[in-house]
């Protein structure tokens, strides 16, 4: 630019590029004016509630100087020396502030000095003890403005569905609103697209031909030779206390089995990130667990019921162990699909459903059979009056009261829950569920009262 205020060239690029290496930046559109489009930036949502919290943090500056910093009070002592009192001393026919008390007309106070009360004045007034201190200060004002301060801070997060990564709770009444995925996702998707498809495609677009337009003439050529830059579509933004908030709420609210085992294996994913072993075992363990999320009581009682397997019942009791010997056993396991997975776990089920089951081998043996076990761990059905047999036989044996105030004692010391123990008289003892119920009273369970529960048990 010259005197003049006008521009003027300097040195002139020959591009050759055929039009001008730039272009708008882009944003949410706004309006037209003079034919040039106008855009607002993705984060404009967030400018009312920014500049409020930027304009009453510069007064929460001075709130805190006022009413947090300490001022101290006290009784002024004798007259400066210097000024005698008044503040003022002569220099060069003039009068000046006194450099010794800075104008006070005291004595200057300093932690190294003794402090003196003139006689003439303790005389007029009560002296307070001690004749020094602080003033006593509100701070209310400053915790109020703080709160508003975040709450303003928050709110513009809100705006761009953010607001989780704010300092306020997320589940704080008031101050801020449930985090929807959907809206998140739609959010950042839309800003990666501008950025891909506005900013990085036009600016290699632009690279391309200034460095190539010469050497390669051929259009074709050179588009061939820009790179694919694909739109991210999946963004891990979510930190962990908001997954576990999410898992939290969504097992309280009875959902299916397969979302919670999904947002299970999110959160192991994003909370074991640098420990790669861990997080695969957990994430096998997840997914081969045929009820995620339910507890050993939960299976008992759907195994009770005979709605599941007792294959998938110890499958899913054991899976931690399961899953803990199979990737001691085999270098690969976390590597391997989940049919693969599926097929060593249930083998190792099976073994497991064999071990734990050598009371009803032993009355098989002993009293003419009960049910038997595949090698999947499913029942085989025997003929009906043969196993209700050896199970009238087990009632009608002292052994058979021991039996179930030993399965009492065994609930009593949390061995075993009640659940397991009724599922235990309903299989091997044969009662009928109802009944099965009132024979498990730890407290009160002894022969009489089995006995008069169920008459038909001898003992």
């Amino acid at each position: 630019m010259n005197a003049n205020n006008e521009y003027q060239i300097e040195i002139a690029l020959q591009h050759n590029i055929g039009k001008l290496p730039a272009y708008l930046g882009g944003g949410i559109y706004k309006e037209i004016k003079n034919n040039t489009p106008l855009f607002d930036s993705f984060l404009s949502a967030m400018l009312p509630d920014l500049d409020t919290a930027s304009r009453e943090g510069s007064d929460l500056d001075a709130e805190v100087v006022q009413h947090i910093f300490s001022t101290m009070w006290y009784m002024a002592g004798d007259n400066c020396n210097a000024c005698h009192g008044s503040g003022q001393v002569l220099k060069e026919g003039g009068q000046i502030t006194c450099p010794d008390c800075k104008g006070a007309g005291v004595m200057e106070k300093s932690p190294y000095k003794d402090m003196v009360i003139k006689k003439d004045f303790m005389q007029q007034s009560a002296i307070p003890t001690p004749p020094a201190g602080y003033v006593t200060k509100p701070t209310d004002i400053v915790q109020l403005q703080d709160s508003r301060i975040q709450q303003h801070i928050t709110s513009a997060l809100s705006a761009i569905n953010m607001e989780f990564l704010g300092q306020t709770p997320l589940n704080q009444s008031g101050t801020a609103k449930e985090v929807d995925r959907d809206e998140l996702n739609n959010f950042v998707y839309g800003v990666a697209y501008h950025l891909v498809e506005n900013i990085l495609k036009p600016a290699y677009w632009f690279i391309n031909e200034y460095r190539y337009k010469v050497l390669i003439p051929s259009d074709d050529v050179r588009e061939s030779m820009l790179p694919y830059i694909p739109v991210p579509e999946k963004y891990d933004l979510l930190n962990e206390s908001i997954l576990v908030d999410q898992l939290a709420k969504v097992k309280d609210a009875d959902v299916d089995a397969v979302i919670i085992s999904e947002l299970q294996i999110d959160f192991i994913n994003k909370h074991f990130r640098n420990q790669p072993e861990t997080r695969d075992k957990l994430v096998a363990t997840n997914k081969l667990n045929p009820f995620v999320g339910m507890d050993s009581t939960q299976i008992d009682e759907m195994l009770l019921a005979g709605t599941i397997t007792k294959h998938d019942a110890v499958k899913s009791i054991y899976i931690d162990d399961f899953v803990e010997r199979a990737v001691n056993e085999h270098d690969d396991f976390t590597k391997l699909d989940w049919k693969k997975q599926n097929e060593i776990v249930d083998g190792y089920t099976t073994e497991k459903v064999s071990e734990i089951n050598p009371v009803v081998s032993m009355m098989d043996g002993d009293m003419g059979g009960l049910n038997q076990m595949d090698t999947e761990g499913s029942e085989i059905e025997t003929p009906v009056d043969v196993e209700a047999e050896a199970k009238a036989k087990l009632k009608g044996t002292f052994g058979g009261v021991q039996g179930i105030i030993g399965i009492n004692q065994a609930v009593a010391n949390g061995e075993m829950t009640e659940s397991s123990a009724e599922l235990l008289l309903v299989e091997i003892y044969g009662f009928d569920p109802s009944v099965a119920g009132r024979l498990i009273d730890p407290p009160k369970m002894n022969k009489q009262t089995i006995q008069s529960i169920a008459p038909e048990i001898k003992g």
